[in-house]
């Protein structure tokens, strides 16, 4: 079997931050409404903090990346399934 990726998927591309454009519920992680929605914001949809603030999306530089809160991120994500849109459209085709 074979794995059959539409072209139109094939060229996203994201800002520098992996959770740019998630959202998290029900410990599953899958691309948001927004396309801009953080996915460390729980309890509502929130657009990106950085774009908000009309400022250049970076990971490194994201509030939410603050030294004290990496632990508890990492161990929230070790609970998390994650679904990008991408894997949700995949076609699945039998070889020939």
């Amino acid at each position: 079997m074979s794995i059959d990726t539409p072209e139109s998927e094939k060229k996203k591309s994201r800002p520098n931050c992996p959770f740019y454009g998630f959202h998290l519920a029900n410990n599953s992680m899958r691309e948001g409404s927004l396309h801009n929605q953080c996915g460390l914001v729980t309890g509502s949809v929130s657009s990106c903090i950085m774009e908000y603030q009309k400022q250049k999306v970076c990971w490194e530089k994201c509030p939410y990346n603050a030294a004290e809160a990496r632990k508890s991120i990492s161990e929230s994500l070790d609970k998390v399934t994650v679904f990008p849109e991408d894997l949700l459209n995949i076609h699945l085709n039998p070889e020939q």
